[in-house]
């Protein structure tokens, strides 16, 4: 049941007057001034989060020459899975050839004679064939340094609120890790096999850009945040609103300037 606010009585389920009938305050309009103060600090207080973890994001990705460094490194591993990995001519004992002058991950989507489902499926068939081992792990090892690739770039800005996480270094040394495999089993199962082909030149490119996003990643968690990297400093002299609530919760903010030079020359 319904009181009134100023004098805390009851109120009935006939009582609809906007006046109390006890104590005659209005009801809509009781300390319509607090609640206005109450509703402006829940509005900047609102802002001023969305402000701090946009600033906090920007920071990640772009807040020092640095982080700008990692954040591309992060990106370029991934481009280099177009670069020529290798090539390849192989017949499986069934009759299926599988032909590439270019592996690479245009190559496993586009090319008739290398699809990727029946590359796999061919290499599956028989596991108990150590050539068909060596083939699987070069394939795996490719497919998952790009997932891990790919997850280590959009963690890098997902992460903002925790720079000093060292997951997107984890995943960047699994894609390091996973992507060396690659050449090294695809360079066995040629010896083994004798199929036509080689480990391409884009396999090494690769190899190192991986190790320069995994190198910066630690330069980037072993470096010492300063009190005020990442932080939303309001500025009073472009919104004041946002200066008074960052300094009534003790955030720092950027005071007004004062001016010096009220009613002279201009």
């Amino acid at each position: 049941m319904a009181v009134c606010p100023h004098c805390q009585e009851k109120l009935r389920i006939w009582n609809i007057r906007a006046e109390c009938p006890h104590c005659g305050a209005n009801i809509p309009n009781h300390n319509w001034e607090e609640r206005l103060e109450e509703d402006a600090l829940k509005r900047e207080e609102s802002f001023y989060k969305m402000h701090s973890t946009l600033n906090k994001l920007k920071f990640s990705v772009v807040g020092t020459p640095l982080r700008i460094l990692r954040f591309i490194f992060a990106f370029l591993p991934i481009l280099g899975y177009v670069v020529p990995l290798g090539a390849i001519k192989y017949t499986t004992e069934a009759g299926q050839e599988f032909s590439a002058g270019t592996i690479n991950a245009i190559a496993l989507f586009t090319k008739d004679t290398f699809k990727i489902g029946d590359l796999i499926g061919a290499m599956t068939a028989d596991l108990s064939n150590p050539n068909a081992k060596l083939a699987l792990i070069s394939a795996l090892g490719l497919a998952i340094s790009l997932l891990f690739g790919v997850i280590a770039f959009f963690l890098i800005p997902i992460l903002g609120k925790k720079p000093k996480q060292p997951v997107t270094m984890i995943a960047h040394l699994i894609s390091l890790v996973t992507y060396s495999l690659f050449p090294v089993f695809l360079g066995k199962f040629i010896a083994a096999t004798g199929a036509e082909g080689n480990v391409g030149w884009g396999c090494y490119i690769g190899i190192a850009l991986f190790a320069i996003a995994l190198i910066l990643d630690i330069i980037v968690l072993t470096r010492k945040l300063g009190p005020l990297d990442g932080k939303y400093i309001p500025d009073a002299n472009k919104d004041e609103l946002q200066a008074e609530y960052a300094e009534s919760i003790g955030e720092p903010f950027k005071a007004k300037a004062a001016n010096t030079q009220e009613g002279g020359e201009r």
